[in-house]
């Protein structure tokens, strides 16, 4: 006698339901949709809730009313605009710089590589960060190397000593000088 079918509608009688736990709460999004509503009713209300008609645009105007737009001619070009003039405080010495003094250039024997020390001498009231631009000239005045100084968080009245480094063989009559100072709150 062959065996009986399998009843699915048994198994399913037989089986116990799965546990779900319990219901997600959804109160998060709807505080957060609700937020977003309000923004933008926020917005409608400070725009007047209506558009606008824009009468310095004939494009805009043509076809926003029942009576036919007129064109407007553009403005006269008018003299052109002279650049404005430079202000006082741009010629006005740098401060910074009174910050910044350089020692003697000295030229390493080993490597032929021309440095200069550099003393910073923070005289604000606050701390600060400088990064110092120094170029290496000859005697003519022709830039032969370039190289940058950095050094940070110098409390006030406070001195560091750095050194600028040419990575270059130089001519051994080579002066230094600052080129820009860069000061920044720490």
């Amino acid at each position: 006698m062959p065996a009986p079918a399998p009843n699915p509608a048994a198994w399913a009688a037989n089986s116990a339901p799965t546990p779900r736990g319990p219901k997600k709460s959804r109160k998060g999004l709807k505080i957060g949709l609700g937020a977003a509503a309000a923004l933008v009713v926020i917005a409608i209300a400070s725009s007047g809730g209506s558009q606008t008609k824009d009468d310095s645009n004939p494009a805009a105007a043509q076809g926003s009313g029942s009576a036919p737009a007129t064109m407007v001619a553009p403005p006269a070009p008018s003299a052109p605009v002279a650049p404005p003039a430079p202000v006082a405080a741009e010629k006005a010495p740098d401060d910074k710089a009174k910050d910044v003094a350089l020692g003697p250039v000295e030229t390493n024997d080993v490597t032929g590589w021309t440095s200069v020390p550099v003393t910073i001498t923070n005289h604000t009231t606050k701390s600060s960060n400088y990064i110092v631009q120094i170029e290496f000239v000859d005697t003519s005045g022709t830039r032969l190397d370039e190289t940058m100084v950095a050094a940070n968080n110098v409390a006030p009245g406070q001195k560091s000593n750095e050194t600028g480094q040419s990575f270059k063989k130089l001519d051994s009559k080579v002066t230094a000088k600052v080129t820009k100072v860069t000061r920044y709150a720490a």
